[in-house]
């Protein structure tokens, strides 16, 4: 929602100044918020530690500067690293929710196509908080790879 508000002109950009700085105080907003990331709310806030996790990141929240945060929402989409991705010459996981509605998961498609060393690990049924949505199956993802690649 933040990011498509940023991109809407001057009338996007006045409301997501609005919403920014009602989140001050306002954990209701913010889980409303954080819900446009979400595929699985129910496997979210089913999980054990949601609620350290929403109290960790609300804080966290509390931090952002909303004109540092509209700038990164407008100029995010027009950064291209295509021609970048060829050089990483390391062992890569790109993990994404298969229902990512922030970041396509065709995106990840496309640097796990252009990353020599890359192994992709796209997550059924998550959208782009997949660590929160499935932790069961990311923690297995990641230990699986690290103990395959010996990091």
């Amino acid at each position: 929602v933040f990011q498509r508000l940023a991109r809407v002109g001057e009338m996007g950009e006045a409301i997501f100044k609005i919403a920014t700085n009602s989140l001050g105080g306002n954990q209701a907003l913010y889980r409303l918020i954080l819900n446009g990331y979400l595929i699985d709310r129910t496997a979210f806030y089913r999980h054990p530690s949601v609620d350290k996790t929403l109290i960790a990141s609300y804080a966290d929240a509390m931090h952002f500067d909303p004109r540092t945060m509209l700038y990164y929402f407008k100029r995010m989409p027009k950064i291209n690293i295509r021609r970048e991705l060829k050089n990483i010459d390391v062992p890569a996981l790109i993990v994404t929710g298969d229902k990512d509605p922030i970041v396509s998961p065709k995106q990840a498609y496309l640097m796990a196509s252009r990353i020599a060393k890359s192994q992709l690990a796209p997550i059924r049924g998550a959208g782009h908080l997949p660590m929160n949505e499935r932790p069961e199956r990311y923690h297995r993802i990641i230990t699986d790879w690290l103990n395959k690649t010996g990091k």
